[in-house]
């Protein structure tokens, strides 16, 4: 297919009939061909059906009875360009795909006892970055969906309400959006065709299901207590409120030889120096409450699962810090925690849990604003009070031949926190694996002295910001 031809598929920012996708028809008479309505009306039946509404999954709910008007829980996913991003044709992209991707393109409702999600017509999300990462995306009142496409000279950032998806699901839709915008570019991304999500295609009931309620199983409580864990929170600036990231970008089968001289993985392994950082801005009295990470698990890798709602659930791991704590000592301690707490039957337990309280007659008939205050309370009694930071690894990001031509680089930022002054992630695309720290303060000792431990275990590491 041309590029002209490719481009001029579609001109509006509202999902319809008429910019569907719909492959290509034969008539059964040689030399007969259908007339425009016809045209339309084949079109309308090739096209998936779309839900009047979506029940928020099992991990959902806690974002909109948490979410403030200055906060909610947003993250982001990026990829960057070999060449600058041309506008037009990313919001081609992002029209094109609307359809194939029904869980997304959604906005946020109040109902009588539940929020639901309904469809959002609108693809009206595609703008230029000129602010800092993660701003709050506005989830009551909009008409537009509850995710936004930005870019900036030759990046593509994808931020997201965390109540639609996890950062697997958003990793996917980024992808499906980078190998659509290559075709519109004129790349041959026929490589792509059965490894990542095409326009073509029509949505599967796989991919919008509740994860969380089709594992779910009746087994017995599982305790949840833990005692509050360190709080960093950092100098905040009140000139500059703004989210600062500094990533940390070296090389996967260097870091591996650490990793293998430990005989731990690599989460493991950046987990238990993350800890170590931040044990050295500790004080007394502070020492009293453990250091604690929690690490969220993309439940996928050990539930069969094509969903691309959220489906992970978190496995926090820590101890109490002391001056003269080592590597060592906190491997030993935070490995076999993790192994207990990635053992399938105790997540099933955990989440098994979530949706049996879900489903208790007397919180369904209870008043949204009523279970509003129940959810807020349970999230300051489980939540983030409970870890010090959260450290979320999505693993590697593997797309087609032809699309990696392409993209120098991936990457992934968790939004501020209400309560923990800092967050990371990492991700890992071709030999490069990137770390990266966000936080609303502008102290960076923990930062420093994160990728300062690697370079002195010769780790070779490039620092970026944006500040």
């Amino acid at each position: 297919m041309s590029r002209k031809k490719q481009t001029e598929t579609t001109t509006g920012a509202e999902i319809s009939a008429e910019n569907a996708p719909v492959r290509e028809e034969t008539s059964a008479k040689k030399g007969k061909r259908k007339t425009p309505k016809k045209q339309k009306e084949a079109r309308q039946a090739e096209l998936p059906p779309l839900a009047d509404w979506y029940r928020l999954d099992n991990a959902a709910k806690i974002y909109p009875a948490t979410s403030q008007q200055d906060w909610n829980s947003t993250f982001r996913v990026c990829a960057t360009l070999k060449e600058e991003v041309r506008p037009e044709l990313l919001r081609q992209a992002v029209r094109d795909l609307a359809p194939r991707f029904p869980t997304f393109f959604v906005r946020l409702r109040t109902g009588f006892f539940w929020y639901y999600f309904e469809p959002a017509y609108s693809t009206d999300i595609v703008s230029e970055e000129t602010t800092y990462p993660c701003r709050p995306i506005p989830i009551f009142g909009s008409d537009k969906p509850v995710f936004r496409v930005l870019y900036y000279k030759n990046r593509v950032s994808v931020e997201v309400f965390h109540a639609i998806t996890d950062g697997s699901g958003a990793m996917t839709f980024l992808k499906a959006l980078v190998t659509r915008y290559l075709a519109l570019c004129g790349v041959d991304t026929s490589d792509a065709r059965w490894t990542v999500p095409d326009m073509r295609d029509v949505p599967s009931p796989a991919e919008t299901e509740d994860s969380f309620s089709k594992y779910y199983q009746d087994l017995p409580k599982v305790s949840r207590k833990e005692p509050k864990a360190y709080t960093y929170k950092g100098r905040h600036s009140q000139d500059e409120p703004y989210l600062r990231l500094i990533s940390g970008t070296f090389s996967v089968s260097a870091f591996k030889k650490l990793t293998k001289e430990k005989g731990v993985t690599i989460t493991q392994y950046l987990a238990a120096l993350y800890i170590l950082a931040l044990s050295k801005h500790v004080t007394w009295p502070a020492r009293l409450r453990p250091v604690r990470i929690s690490i969220p698990v993309n439940l996928r890798r050990i539930f069969p699962s094509r969903t691309l709602r959220n489906f992970s659930l978190y496995v926090n791991v820590g101890l109490q810090v002391t001056p003269d704590l080592t590597l060592d000592d906190i491997l030993k301690v935070i490995v076999p925690q993790m192994e207990a707490g990635l053992q399938r039957d105790a997540l099933q337990r955990v989440f098994s849990q979530n949706v049996k309280a879900e489903r208790l007659l007397a919180l369904r008939v209870m008043p949204l604003f009523i279970k509003n205050i129940a959810l807020q309370m349970s999230f300051h009694r489980y939540g983030e009070s409970r870890y010090t930071s959260a450290f979320s690894n999505l693993g590697p990001v593997e797309v087609p031949p032809s699309v990696a031509e392409h993209v120098e680089s991936f990457g992934f930022a968790l939004g501020g926190s209400r309560i923990n002054g800092i967050g990371a992630t990492c991700v890992s695309y071709g030999d490069r694996m990137t770390v990266t720290f966000t936080s609303t303060s502008p102290d960076n000792g923990v930062q420093a002295d994160f990728f300062k431990m690697l370079v002195e275990r010769g780790i070779e590491v490039e620092v970026e910001s944006n500040v």
